[in-house]
This record gives structure tokens, sequence and C-alpha cells, in this order.
């Protein structure tokens, strides 16, 4: 059971993080957002997909890290992908597996309560959205796309950063 501090403490950095969200991000990307989790739709313009991920946000959060999933397209999982099923754990895909559903995105070893944000996990699940385009269109593997995002690397998500994110979603 979390202590009244913690609860609160907790629902303070929600709101913040909420707000850096609706700052950031169109307001129709954001389906969902509640205290155990954030829905994000995408249009991926180079396959022409729409996709949503789930930031799952445990009770724990901020000293744990958000979970982020692919819960859409439905038939995401059932692609007969050269590397394997999404649904493993993989270095080469950045999955982490745990899910018989939906692939879960590998966002970070590292959950650093005081630098990293709902925000920066949201951005790097769609930018692993962008890596399976890429590898779905172009045969790119998803690692090199993403040049193991975050840390020190030059990947996709240091462009990303301090950049303010605006797609529109197109509903086909």
């Amino acid at each position: 059971m979390m202590s009244s501090n913690a609860a609160k403490a907790r629902e303070k950095r929600l709101e913040i993080e909420f707000g850096i969200l609706y700052d950031e991000f169109d307001e129709d990307m954001i389906s969902s957002c509640t205290d155990k989790e954030v829905r994000i739709k995408y249009f991926s313009q180079l396959s022409k997909t729409i996709f949503v991920i789930s930031v799952q946000i445990p009770d724990s959060f901020p000293s744990s890290q958000p979970r982020i999933f692919v819960i859409s397209p439905p038939e995401l999982c059932l692609k007969d992908e050269p590397f394997g099923s999404l649904l493993n754990c993989s270095s080469s895909t950045h999955t982490l597996g745990g899910s018989a559903e939906f692939p879960q995105v590998c966002c970070s070893s590292d959950w650093n309560p005081e630098s990293d944000s709902i925000f920066s996990f949201a951005i790097k699940g769609l930018l692993w959205v962008e890596a399976l385009s890429m590898n779905w269109e172009y045969g790119i593997p998803i690692d090199q796309s993403l040049l193991h995002m975050g840390g020190e690397s030059e990947g996709l998500y240091d462009y990303f950063e301090n950049k303010k994110v605006s797609f529109k979603i197109i509903i086909l």
C-alpha cells in the first residue's frame, strides 16, 4: 500500500507529466489518459498504418518506469516477420516479450525518475513504430534504424529531443 505522501507525490507528478503530453502532442493523438495508461494514436506515412501505443503507468511510478506496448493494429502480432515474432524478447527488434498479446518495446534499462518522463518513453515508442515501418517498407533492421535509441547514441531519439511533436492522424 502506498503512503499518502507517496500517493500525493505520484498524483502531482502525473499532473505534470500529462500537462507535458498535452502540450507536446496534437490533442487528436492522445486517445486515453488515466493514472494507469496513456494511449497515443500515430499514423505512419511510411507504412500507411495507424498504430496505437499504450504507455502503462505502474502504481509505483515515478520510482518504476512505464512500459510501452504497441496495441494496434491487431494483426501486428500475426505478421510473419523475418526476424521472428515481435512478442519475443529480442535485442535486434528492441522488444522485451512478456506479453502474449502485444509487442512490448524496450525503451531503457536505466530508468531515472529525475530525468526520464512518460513523454520521453512515448517518443521512443513512436520511433520504434517508425523503425518497424522502415523494416516493412525497405527491409532495414529495426536496431539499425533506431541506432540504439537513447543513451549517448546519435539515434532517431536524439533527433526528436526538444522538438514539439505534431503529427496529423489520417483516418482511412
